[in-house]
Formats: structure tokens, C-alpha cells, sequence
């Protein structure tokens, strides 16, 4: 039957039947299209209306491993009058929830690995603080900035003492095409890990590189108390595009004025 012909016949069907009749018929035959047209319309709506709302992110931090003891959101907030961020346009976003073991790959561990590595391709994530081991893996695989390409020098003196290093002998090394192959390569990870266990010891290490900054006695930590079991490295990651911010974000860390 031609769908004109249809349509004849249906408002045949309804052609003398008064108000609620009609109402009656058209529930009855077409509440599935209603129920799914309605759906798909508010769905559409809620859609526009949460990317008409979105807001840009000026900061976008996370915390590895990190107790929960303290407002992220209360942080953030302070860290924006810090900034004196256009907050209706942009903001400052936290991320404490990230958990992440090496003995514990449960679907959270590994979902957090795996948010976090897509967010670092994306260049989400401007600054990343972490307990040691989770840093340690993070920051051999290259993901961090060398501190000298972009702290001041006044930071960088502040925090000399409380600098972490990698060797930058150590990477290449695991980089070479053989490494893992031969037996010198194997020696060499051996020897060079076990003398790069302490992160703070640049004489130890062939060819220092700072990339994090241990903060757990910054105030702000300290006040959080959220690695109180755990020691807390704080890394500016490589490839954002807000590396000024994250430097602001250090400073707010030490307690420093604008």
C-alpha cells in the first residue's frame, strides 16, 4: 500500500471520533515513536546545554594515590582567587581520585592508567603530583619537563634541595635498540637502578635531569594532609600547553603572594 493511502486510511479511521478519542488512538498506536522521539529530544537538549555551559580549563592537576582528606574543589577554588581567574569562562580543575599500584591492577588501577595516558596525549593535564614509585615509572618514560626549561631561577633555587632527578644516561640506554638484548644492557639497568633509587642524589646518577620537586612539606600538602604515608613528587607534564600556569601552581603549593 502507497504510504499516501495510508495516511487516507488513518484519518478515516479518526474521522468521527471526538477529542479524547483521538487522544486515545494515538497513545495507543504511536506511544513507542512519542516515548523515543521525546528521549532522543531531551537528550539533544541536555547535550546543547551542557557544551553551551562547558567552561575552558585554565588548570587541570592530578593527584596519584592521594588521600582523601581534604576538598579538591576548596583547593581549586583558592587556587582560582590565586590566579584571579575569569571563573565564567574558565576553570580550575583537581583530579584527587586517580589510583593507580603496581601490585593492585584492578579495573580502577587500570582504568586510571589508562584516563591518564589518554589525557596525556590529548594535553589535558598540566601538572601531575604522585607517590615516588607511581612518578618514578612516569617520569623514566619521558612524560615530564626537565625543571630547568621551565621554572625561574628563583624556584629552582628555593627548591634545590627538594629537587628529584632522573638519569637522563639511564633512558637513553633503556631507549637503545639492544638494551634488553644483550648482557651489558642488562648489567647496566641493574647498576643504574639501583643507584638512581634515591631520586634526591644527583651524584649518584651519570647524567642528572630535574623533573619533579618532592612538596610534601609545602603548606599546602602539608595542610591537605593527603600523602601522609607517602612521599608526594610534583611534575610539570611535557607537552601542555599552559606550562606558566603550572609554575603558578607550584608557587601557590609554597604559600607564596602574587
Amino acid at each position: 500500500m502507497a504510504i499516501s493511502d495510508e495516511i487516507k486510511r488513518e484519518k478515516q479511521k479518526t474521522k468521527d471520533m471526538d477529542l479524547k478519542g483521538k487522544l486515545s488512538y494515538f497513545w495507543d498506536y504511536y506511544k513507542i515513536h512519542t516515548i523515543v522521539a521525546a528521549v532522543a529530544l531531551f537528550l539533544i537538549i541536555t547535550m546543547i546545554r551542557d557544551i553551551a555551559a562547558a567552561k575552558d580549563y585554565a588548570f587541570y592537576g592530578v593527584y596519584f594515590n592521594a588521600l582523601q582528606t581534604f576538598s579538591a574543589e576548596e583547593q581549586m577554588s583558592a587556587f582560582s582567587e590565586y590566579l584571579e581567574l575569569d571563573t565564567e569562562n574558565y576553570e580550575a580543575m583537581l583530579d584527587s581520585t586517580m589510583y593507580y599500584s603496581f601490585t593492585d591492577l584492578s579495573e580502577t588501577s587500570l582504568a586510571a592508567s589508562q584516563k591518564f595516558f589518554a589525557m596525556i596525549q590529548t594535553g589535558d593535564i598540566d601538572v601531575t603530583i604522585a607517590d615516588e614509585e607511581i612518578f618514578t615509572n612516569y617520569a623514566v618514560n619521558e612524560i615530564f619537563f626537565d625543571l630547568r626549561e621551565v621554572l625561574p631561577k628563583d624556584l629552582l633555587e628555593k627548591y634545590k634541595d627538594d629537587i628529584f632527578y632522573i638519569d637522563g644516561a639511564q633512558i637513553a640506554a633503556r631507549n637503545a635498540d639492544d638494551y634488553w638484548e644483550s648482557e651489558d644492557g642488562q648489567d647496566y639497568h641493574r647498576d643504574s637502578e639501583k643507584a638512581s633509587t634515591d631520586h634526591h642524589d644527583p651524584s649518584l646518577l651519570e647524567d642528572p635531569i630535574p623533573v619533579g620537586i618532592y612538596v610534601g612539606g609545602t603548606p599546602v600538602i602539608s595542610k591537605a594532609g593527603c600523602y601522609t604515608e607517602l612521599v608526594p613528587v610534583f611534575g610539570i607534564v611535557k607537552n601542555t600547553s599552559r606550562a606558566d600556569t603550572a609554575v603558578k601552581y607550584l608557587r601557590f603549593l609554597g604559600g607564596e603572594a602574587r
